[in-house]
């Protein structure tokens, strides 16, 4: 039997940007991914690590198809994103979530806790209205909440607690893999620690697989299973954690091992989990 296809893949991936120089200038291009191929399997943690500036986002906006690539190809279990219409489309996006690096400005002030972790069911018709209430109360109870703060608003909560709403939206479709941009980077060391603890329980509950972005190798090696490193818009290593960060390769890997060595290299803002 073959084995099916990986959930999420980037084939020879680059991605251009125009930079203006000038009122009156042409501007040039700047090249934010250059060749770039990624491999996300089923139940899987891949983390994609390296400095700012580097690409990382601009990959996850890609494979989320929220920025389309100038050349090569993204493919999900198999088939090209950028043919995705429809249904097919819609699949894709219910399969495929994202959790975004600022929990401060990723949640609408305007509405409920309960209205934005309900958002997915909403836009993928599931569920009739008692249902959504069940599920929401369910997600916020697998990321530590309570089923009472699908009432309160977001600004009641700390940034911890934040990420965790921003975790349970992303869980609350049913998700086969979820793309998590610099969700540590906002928060204090003891806090991260709590959020890493979480996801590692929910990879193994919800069967997930997790593309975790991080500049910081601390994190990394806490949470994943292969390692891909980005430098200047190339994938300079990638290989099993264990092996990349005993026996790095490449020498921007491991000046990066020297200069990252601990959990937490996130800036500090307090406050509780």
């Amino acid at each position: 039997m073959m084995d099916s296809p990986p959930i999420l893949a980037a084939e020879y991936v680059t991605k251009r940007f125009r930079k203006d120089s000038g009122l009156f200038a042409r501007g040039e291009d700047v090249t934010a991914l250059d060749d770039v191929g990624i491999v996300l399997a089923a139940g899987e943690t891949l983390a994609l690590v390296g400095e700012s500036g580097s690409g990382k986002s601009t990959l996850a906006r890609v494979l989320m198809r929220l920025v389309r690539a100038d050349d090569g190809r993204v493919l999900f279990r198999g088939t090209d994103i950028a043919r995705l219409r429809g249904a097919d489309l819609m699949a894709f996006r219910r399969a495929v979530q994202m959790v975004f690096q600022d929990p401060f400005a990723s949640l609408n002030p305007r509405l409920s806790v309960g209205r934005i972790v309900a958002e997915p069911l909403a836009i993928h018709g599931i569920g009739d209205r008692a249902e959504r209430r069940k599920r929401v109360a369910a997600a916020l109870e697998s990321v530590g909440l309570a089923a009472a703060d699908a009432g309160r608003a977001p600004h009641a909560f700390s940034g911890g607690q934040r990420q965790r709403i921003a975790i349970a939206r992303a869980l609350i479709a049913e998700p086969e893999a979820i793309v998590l941009d610099e969700p540590m980077s906002a928060l204090d060391v003891t806090v991260q620690r709590q959020i890493l603890g979480l996801l590692n329980d929910l990879k193994v509950s919800h069967r997930l697989a997790y593309l975790f972005i991080t500049h910081d190798l601390g994190v990394a090696r806490a949470l994943a299973d292969r390692v891909a490193v980005m430098h200047r818009g190339h994938i300079v290593e990638t290989g099993a954690a264990e092996a990349v960060f005993g026996s790095p390769v490449d020498p921007y890997t491991a000046r990066l091992l020297a200069a990252i060595p601990v959990l937490g290299a996130g800036r500090r803002t307090g406050g509780a989990p």
